[in-house]
């Protein structure tokens, strides 16, 4: 099997949500070819799995191979982020926004609007778990579109920090399909939730 077979399988066992055997095929690669592509995919798979150190070591690799890697770059960028280390992360996110699409930019500037000037460090969010509301029109697609893959991983880093969550979908378009990979994080999805939004106001 060659290196692209292999790293095309490693990518299916991802989106199937097999994120352990997607990490051991990707470790055989980066021994065989350790390039910045498979560094982001294997770091990518170690946050799906809830390992944020592992990931934030792989994101980290990946741009010291190739700096020129958006994808890494806002990969670690969200990370870095979502873990209180904003100095560092936002730059990350900010050097992107000029060479990603529309919709990722758009997420990324409406993620950037968010993030506060010094987030609160993972050591206290650990002692302090949140309860987080996501609100959006759909459920993340992310075996469709590569902001969706990075909605899952800060959606991932989250739940990893302890939080408790409920992901709340206006439309329910694709609920069968897309359901069950949040809800495999720990996430409580409510897709679609129109007459509990009505009540709520």
């Amino acid at each position: 099997m060659s290196v692209s077979q292999k790293h095309a399988q490693a990518i299916a066992h991802y989106e199937a949500g097999r994120f352990v055997e997607a990490i051991q095929l990707l470790e055989v690669l980066l021994i065989e070819s350790p390039t910045s592509e498979l560094w982001n995919d294997w770091a990518t798979a170690q946050l799906a799995n809830g390992d944020a150190a592992k990931a934030n070591d792989g994101f980290a690799q990946a741009l010291a191979i190739d700096p020129g890697n958006h994808a890494a770059a806002v990969n670690y960028g969200v990370l870095l982020c979502t873990t209180g280390r904003t100095r560092k992360g936002k730059p990350l996110l900010e050097g992107v926004l000029a060479v990603v699409g529309d919709a990722e930019r758009a997420q990324l500037t409406a993620f950037l609007a968010n993030v506060p000037a010094e987030a609160r460090s993972k050591s206290d969010t650990s002692t302090s778990p949140l309860n987080v509301l996501v609100i959006h029109e759909i459920l993340p697609h992310a075996d469709r579109h590569g902001a969706d893959v990075q909605w899952m991983q800060v959606l991932a880093e989250l739940r990893a920090q302890g939080h408790q969550m409920t992901h709340v979908a206006r439309s329910g378009v694709n609920r069968d399909r897309y359901a069950p990979e949040v809800e495999r994080l720990g996430i409580r999805v409510l897709a679609p939730d129109a007459e509990r939004m009505r009540y709520a106001g």
